[in-house]
């Protein structure tokens, strides 16, 4: 699904190397493109106002705000973990929608309806003339109301429909095209509006079904179930069964199957007499058909013309079903017997098709759903609730789901194992390019978090998270864990430079500032674009979008001001583990000035230290009480007035916490917490940095 994309990004990157390792060298050697801008010309002033902007940004709003959550790492380690739960958590409490598919607004609009076959013309197309006012009067209420014009044309056409799958005099439609490209009325609202005068026509009521809907099915239909068995009556009851059970959901609209009934037919059931009479159940339909129907008995040549005489009974005689009590039947020695003493007879309407799958009788039933974000709700209803009952009653019936249903269980478990893959080898390769599988794994845990942002945005610009989205979103993670390795890279050169670990991530986090930073917002930008687009062809790629976008800008936030905690406390944790299995701390360092670099010291037995440790880092989580007391509330609120005030007064809490809590009451509390262990950063036990700064020692 959906190909040509990745080839498309896969090539461009592709081409990108060329150009960063053959092209760009040979850019960089002109000595014009290193050439400083001459004084007072435009060019040095409008870079130099430039990099004014960035560096104020840099080193005074953005240094201060890392080194405020730096000097409270422990406190603040946990604060993307917590975001993503939030995100999860508002996505099973159903603030955030999921649609497997996402809704592709149509083009097109079908009204149509079907009637009981040989229904004559003139009932049709008075029906078709009814819908044709409904149709323009809806579109004139929206004109009035807003302004916009939906419909541009529309085409009738009588003896044909394309959704409901029949053909005949019995059935019409209308082809309604719509504009809906910078109109501020959903489509949605003129299909409802039409189905609602629909249904309150009287010539409804005697239709044999009706279908209002767009013609779009890229990804098939939302609701759709095969019903196979070896038994046609079993099938078709389980089919009434199941109709009848669906019909009664919320939301379900254009219920139908690909069994409509065909004419009536006349179903006989001979008699043993008939036997005595040497006929048969084809000589005696054969004389039937010739009554009702007419048989050609003659040829007359009239001058140049050859006219066809045919005989059948009068009108009177074969206009009504009581008709057939005094049909007689020709025997073969000429006799005229009864059509009642030879067969029991009835009439009934039988299947225009039938259809088979695998050998066996297949039903298919479909609809469609009011709201595209509940077609997975609805399915689930469906398989929870209304199979089980069906199966109950008719075991040897088969229901499988097909349509979207079908489609996305394919491509979950297709994702699913990608994905996989796509992980193993991102961790090789980076777990080779650092030499440490443990620093591999810590860039991965920058994915959580970003993803959580481009669900997030999905909320924010009010479209469901869909199967696009996800497509977006495995972009996104090669973005987000390639601003990772940036960051870890230059965390590593600080440390071979002989600085402390808190150093370190604070000097990575301002040298890096400006490419992540200038990367991520031309990003955004160029996405901006396309999520704002309305036309019908950005509907497939605003998922996608949006899920690069969001998740970009909360990545990038999360890299530059939460990603040094994550070193930090990963530094707390190694240094923990290393003591209880090693039976020692962390060898002491020097620093270039002769200093000793301490770090976290043992208190007492090595199993308590780690102990006391754990339990420290816990309680340094006090900040999070509130927010995680404001999301239960969020959780549990109901129309009670005082669950809205208690609610309220914590979100308010909540933000005072990060925002205006006051400083010297933070450090007071970390500082009561950790004063029986040394708090200052030391060096980094990180075996890949360690290794390689002593290899090239041994080369100097």
């Amino acid at each position: 699904m959906m190909w040509e994309m990745p080839v498309v990004v896969i090539l461009a990157l592709g081409f990108s190397v060329i150009e960063a390792f053959v092209t760009l060298p040979v850019h960089m050697a002109s000595s014009k493109v290193l050439s400083k801008p001459v004084p007072g010309s435009k060019r040095h002033k409008y870079r130099s106002f430039l990099n004014k902007i960035v560096d104020f940004v840099r080193d005074n709003l953005f240094y201060d705000i890392q080194q405020f959550i730096v000097k409270r790492y422990r406190s603040y380690v946990l604060l993307p973990l917590f975001f993503t739960l939030f995100i999860i958590i508002f996505s099973v409490n159903k603030s955030i929608t999921y649609t497997f598919f996402p809704e592709i607004k149509p083009e097109i609009i079908n009204v149509e309806v079907a009637f009981v076959p040989g229904t004559s013309k003139e009932i049709t197309t008075a029906w078709l003339r009814e819908a044709e006012k409904a149709i323009l009067e809806s579109n004139q209420e929206i004109i009035d109301e807003t302004g916009d014009t939906l419909m541009t044309r529309y085409s009738m056409s009588v003896g044909m429909s394309q959704n409901l799958g029949e053909a005949g005099f019995h059935t019409g439609m209308f082809s309604l095209t719509i504009e809906g490209e910078g109109k501020t009325t959903p489509v949605d609202t003129l299909q409802q509006r039409i189905m609602e005068k629909i249904n309150q026509f009287e010539s409804t009521k005697l239709s044999e079904s009706i279908y209002v809907g767009g013609m779009q099915m890229q990804f098939g239909k939302p609701i759709e179930y095969s019903l196979t068995g070896n038994n046609d009556e079993e099938v078709r009851n389980a089919k009434n069964l199941f109709k009848e059970l669906l019909a009664a959901v919320p939301m379900v609209n254009n219920l139908k199957d690909n069994e409509p009934l065909g004419r009536k037919e006349l179903d006989l059931e001979m008699k043993p007499e008939a036997d005595f009479y040497g006929l048969g159940v084809f000589e005696v339909t054969k004389q039937i058909r010739q009554g009702v129907f007419g048989q050609e008995v003659q040829r007359v040549i009239i001058g140049t013309d050859e006219v066809k005489i045919w005989v059948r009974y009068d009108k009177e005689g074969r206009q009504d079903q009581s008709d057939l009590k005094n049909m007689r039947i020709k025997s073969l020695d000429g006799k005229q017997i009864l059509l009642s003493d030879l067969a029991d007879y009835d009439v009934m309407r039988g299947p225009i098709s039938l259809k088979r799958r695998d050998g066996r009788r297949e039903i298919v039933v479909d609809a469609g759903v009011d709201d595209p974000t509940k077609v997975g709700t609805v399915n689930t209803t469906i398989v929870n609730e209304i199979i089980p009952k069906v199966k109950a009653q008719y075991p040897n019936v088969e229901i499988i789901q097909r349509g979207q249903g079908e489609r996305s269980s394919k491509a979950l478990a297709s994702m699913q194992l990608n994905l996989l893959i796509l992980f193993v080898i991102m961790i090789l390769i980076i777990a080779l390019s650092f030499r440490s599988v443990y620093q591999a794994l810590l860039i991965m845990l920058v994915i959580p978090a970003g993803v959580a942002g481009g669900i997030l945005g999905h909320s924010l610009i009010g479209i469901p998270v869909s199967i696009l989205s996800a497509f977006g979103m495995i972009a996104l993670i090669g973005i987000l864990v390639n601003d990772a390795i940036v960051f870890l890279d230059q965390y590593n050169r600080n440390i071979l430079d002989g600085l402390t670990v808190e150093e370190a991530v604070s000097e990575a986090a301002k040298s890096r500032f400006r490419p992540i930073m200038l990367t991520s917002v031309t990003t955004v930008a160029g996405m901006m674009p396309l999520i704002m687009e309305t036309s019908f062809q950005a509907q497939f790629l605003i998922p996608m979008a949006a899920s690069i976008s969001f998740g970009i800008l909360f990545g990038t936030i999360f890299i530059l001001l939460f990603f040094p905690t994550i070193i930090l406390a990963s530094v707390d944790f190694r240094r923990a583990w290393n003591h209880i299995f090693n039976g020692r701390s962390e060898e002491t360092e020097l620093t270039e000035n002769g200093e000793e670099m301490s770090e976290l010291k043992p208190q007492g037995s090595a199993f308590g230290f780690y102990a006391r440790v754990m339990l420290k880092l816990t309680a340094s989580l006090y900040m999070y009480i509130i927010p995680v007391a404001t999301l239960i509330m969020y959780m549990t609120k109901g129309d009670s007035t005082i669950k809205n005030i208690v609610f309220w007064i914590l979100a308010a809490a909540c933000l005072a916490v990060y925002i205006i809590f006051p400083v010297k009451l933070f450090n007071k509390i970390l500082t009561s917490l950790w004063k029986k262990e040394n708090v200052r950063p030391g060096v980094s036990i990180e075996p890949a940095i360690v290794n390689h700064k002593k290899e090239e020692e041994r080369t100097i």
